[in-house]
C-alpha cells in the first residue's frame, strides 16, 4: 500500500470514529428522552391501574410488589403479618399491643360531607335528643321506637363525631378490600331501617362498599311492603332484598345473606344502627394486614325514647360471665394506647368485619343456634381458639339503638331457645368449664336439647383449635379473677358446711331481704348442691348465691351478728369475706377478727348462722368446709 492509500485510510478511520463518538453522545440524549418520555407514560398508566384495581378491590396482601424506576413516586410497600407473627402478637403480653405501623396510606374521609353535616340543623341532627310534645301512641301500644319521631326525624340526619381527636386526621391503606353489609330484620320499623341504609350508603367510599343484602326475616309490618319500591328507585344497584317466606332467626337470616354475598370482606350490622363518619377504612385495614384479624366498631347508644346519640365512654373490652351475659371488662394495660389504635377484645359483641373466606372457614354462624343471641360467644370462642384475633377498632364509630327489655321482642318459637344456644356453644367450645355454665341453671339446662354436635366438634378438631383453658388464661386472663377464681385458695364454690355439726349447711330458703340465713340439713349432693346451699366466693371476698349476680352475705346487728341476703354494694365491709383454709375459718371484715359460727341447740333441726365472736381455733363451731372438693377429713383437723 503506497503512501495515498495509507493516508486515505487514516481519514477514513477517524471520519469513523468521529462518527462513531458523535451517535453515541447524541443516543444518549435520545435516550434520556425516551426514558423519561416512558417513565411519564408508565407513570400515568400506574395511576390507572392502581384507581381500576382498586376499584376492583384487590386484596393489597396478595399484589405483587412492583419494582420501578426511582423517579417514580409511588406507595412504599404494605406491611403485613404471617401466621407466625399474629400468633404471637395475639397473646404477648410482655409489651404494648400495637399493629404494624402502614405507609402505603390515604385520606379516606369527605372533608366536604364531614363540613356540611357540622352546619346542619333541625329535629335530631347533631344526634341531640328529638321529642314530639304531642305524639300518639300507635293502636294504644308503644312502639320500641317511638314510631311518631322516628318518621319526622331525617334519613340523612347529621351525628356528632364521637371519635378521639387523633383519629380525624389518620390516614389508612390506600388500596382495601370491598365490601358486602349484612342486616337482617323483622318487623322493623321502616323509617329506622332506611335511616340504617342511608348512614351506611352516605359514610361509606363508593369503591369499597359494593353490596347490602337486607334479609327480611318474615316479617309482618305492612309498610316494610314499600321497601322493594324505594330500594328500587333510589338503591337498586348496590342493595338486594331476600325476603324469608317463614320466621328463621337472625343467626339463619344472616347465613342466607352470606350465600349471595360477593364481597371479600362482610360486614354484619344491625338493621336499627346509623354508622359514624369514616366508620368503614378503619374496620378493614386490619383484615388486610392478616385475613383472621376480625374487627368491631366501638358501639355507640342511641336512646330508642329520643335518638340522642351517645357517645360509649369509656373504652372497653367485652367478655361474659357464667350466665353468659355480656360483661365489659377494663383494658389491659398492655391494651392502652393513646392514639387509639385498635385493641383486643375477648368478646366481638355488635357490629362485626371479617374476611368472607376465612368466615366460611370457620364455618360461619352455627344454623343450629335458634333465633338470635349465643353467635357472638360461638365466633369469638371459635376465632381466638382457632389462630385468630380480634379487635376493637375506637376510630371506628357505630351508633345501635337500644331496644326495650328482651320480653318485649317478639319470638317465633313457642320454647326458650336461649338455653339450648348457651349449651350448644358450650358443649362444643368450653370444654370442662361448661360445667359452671350449666351450674347457674341446673335444671333449666338439663332439660334443654343443645341438638347434634358431631359436624361443629368435628369442625373444631379439623381447625385444630385450642382448649378453652387456653382461651381464658391467654386471652382473657382476667377474667376468672374477676367473676370466680375456681380452684384459687382464695375463692371456692359450693356448700358451706359446718364441722361442728356435720350435715348442716348454710341455707338462705331463699328469704332474700326478709330474713337471716340459717343452718339448716345438707340437701342435694357435693357436686349438685341444693340451689339455697350453692354459694361462691369471688374474688372480690363476696359470697354469692351461686345462681345470683346481686346478692351477698351480709353480716348485720350490732351484738347478735346474722347473716342476710342484701344487694352486693361492692364496699366490702359487712359483705367482706376471707376463707382462710388451714384454720377452716370463714373470717368476716377486712381485720379478719370476726369469724363465722354455727349454732344448733339440741333437738333443733335448723339453727343459726352469726358472726359476732372473735376468731378461735379451739371453737370447732368456727370450722366450716367449702366447695365441692373440700370433704370434710377429721384427720386433718387442726391442732
Amino acid at each position: 500500500m503506497n503512501v495515498d492509500q495509507r493516508l486515505i485510510a487514516r481519514l477514513l478511520l477517524a471520519i469513523l470514529l468521529t462518527s462513531l463518538m458523535t451517535t453515541i453522545l447524541m443516543g444518549k440524549q435520545i435516550h434520556r428522552r425516551i426514558v423519561d418520555s416512558m417513565v411519564n407514560t408508565i407513570g400515568q398508566k400506574e395511576s390507572f391501574f392502581e384507581t381500576e384495581l382498586s376499584k376492583a378491590a384487590v386484596p393489597a396482601r396478595l399484589l405483587p410488589k412492583r419494582k420501578i424506576s426511582p423517579q417514580i413516586v409511588i406507595s412504599p410497600g404494605i406491611l403485613i403479618l404471617n401466621e407466625t407473627e399474629l400468633d404471637i402478637l395475639r397473646i404477648q403480653r410482655n409489651k404494648s399491643f400495637h399493629l404494624p405501623k402502614q405507609e402505603a396510606i390515604r385520606e379516606w374521609q369527605d372533608g366536604l360531607s364531614f363540613k356540611q353535616d357540622n352546619s346542619r340543623t333541625g329535629l335530631g341532627e347533631q344526634g341531640r335528643a328529638a321529642e314530639l310534645p304531642h305524639a300518639k301512641e300507635s293502636n294504644g301500644i308503644k312502639s320500641l321506637y317511638e314510631l311518631q319521631l322516628s318518621d319526622r326525624i331525617s334519613l340523612n340526619r347529621s351525628l356528632p363525631d364521637t371519635r378521639p381527636k387523633r383519629c380525624r386526621k389518620r390516614q389508612y391503606l390506600e388500596n382495601l378490600p370491598n365490601v358486602t353489609v349484612i342486616m337482617a330484620f323483622h318487623d322493623e320499623q321502616l323509617s329506622v331501617l332506611l335511616r340504617s341504609l342511608t348512614s351506611v350508603i352516605n359514610r361509606s367510599p363508593a369503591e369499597l362498599l359494593k353490596q347490602i343484602v337486607l334479609v327480611d326475616d318474615d316479617s309482618s309490618l305492612p309498610e316494610l311492603e314499600q321497601l322493594d319500591d324505594l330500594v328500587a328507585q333510589n338503591f337498586a344497584s348496590i342493595v338486594q332484598i331476600i325476603r324469608l317466606s317463614e320466621r328463621r332467626g337472625l343467626i339463619k337470616a344472616r347465613m342466607e345473606a352470606v350465600k349471595v354475598s360477593s364481597c371479600q370482606v362482610l360486614v354484619f350490622l344491625d338493621s336499627h344502627i346509623e354508622v359514624n363518619t369514616n366508620w368503614l377504612p378503619p374496620l378493614l385495614e386490619p383484615i388486610v394486614i392478616n385475613q383472621h384479624i376480625v374487627t368491631g366498631p366501638i358501639v355507640d347508644v342511641i336512646s330508642h325514647k329520643t335518638f340522642a346519640y351517645t357517645k360509649q365512654s369509656p373504652m372497653t373490652r367485652s367478655g361474659f360471665n357464667w350466665w353468659l351475659e355480656n360483661e365489659r371488662l377494663p383494658l389491659l394495660p398492655e391494651d392502652k394506647s393513646p392514639d387509639s389504635t385498635p385493641y383486643r377484645t375477648p368478646v366481638l359483641s355488635g357490629a362485626v368485619a371479617i374476611d368472607r373466606n376465612y368466615f366460611l372457614q370457620l364455618g360461619g354462624f352455627d344454623e343450629q343456634l335458634d333465633t338470635w343471641h349465643a353467635e357472638k360467644f360461638e365466633l369469638s370462642f371459635k376465632v381466638w381458639m382457632c389462630g385468630g384475633m380480634m379487635l376493637y377498632v375506637p376510630c371506628s364509630r357505630v351508633g345501635h339503638i337500644n331496644r326495650t327489655p328482651m320480653q318485649s321482642i317478639s319470638s317465633a318459637r313457642n320454647y326458650n331457645f336461649l338455653p339450648r344456644n348457651y349449651k350448644r356453644v358450650a358443649e362444643v367450645w368450653m370444654d370442662t368449664y361448661k360445667k359452671y355454665v350449666f351450674d347457674k341453671k341446673p335444671k333449666l339446662y338439663k332439660l334443654a336439647n343443645a341438638g347434634l354436635l358431631s359436624k361443629r366438634k368435628t369442625l373444631r378438631k379439623a381447625l385444630k383449635c385450642k382448649t378453652f383453658y387456653w382461651y381464658l388464661t391467654k386471652v382473657a386472663p382476667d377474667f376468672l379473677k374477676r367473676y370466680l377464681a375456681l380452684g384459687s385458695p382464695a375463692g371456692f364454690s359450693g356448700v358451706i358446711e359446718s364441722v361442728a355439726f356435720p350435715g348442716f349447711c348454710v341455707d338462705s330458703l331463699d328469704r332474700r331481704h326478709t330474713k337471716p340465713v340459717v343452718l339448716a340439713r345438707c340437701t342435694g349432693n357435693k357436686s349438685k348442691p341444693e340451689e339455697h346451699q350453692d354459694w361462691s366466693l369471688t374474688k372480690d371476698h363476696e359470697i354469692r348465691p351461686t345462681n345470683s349476680k346481686y346478692d351477698c352475705l351480709e353480716a348485720q346487728g350490732l351484738k347478735s351478728k346474722s347473716l342476710w341476703l342484701f344487694h352486693c354494694h361492692k364496699n366490702g365491709g359487712n359483705q367482706y369475706w376471707f376463707y382462710n383454709r388451714r384454720q377452716r375459718w370463714l373470717q368476716q371484715g377486712q381485720l379478719w377478727v370476726r369469724c363465722l359460727e354455727a349454732h344448733l341447740p339440741n333437738g333443733h333441726k335448723v339453727g343459726k348462722v352469726l358472726a359476732n365472736k372473735i376468731c378461735d381455733r379451739n371453737q370447732l363451731e368456727q370450722q366450716w368446709k367449702v366447695g365441692l372438693s373440700a370433704p370434710y377429713d377429721p384427720q386433718r383437723e387442726p391442732s
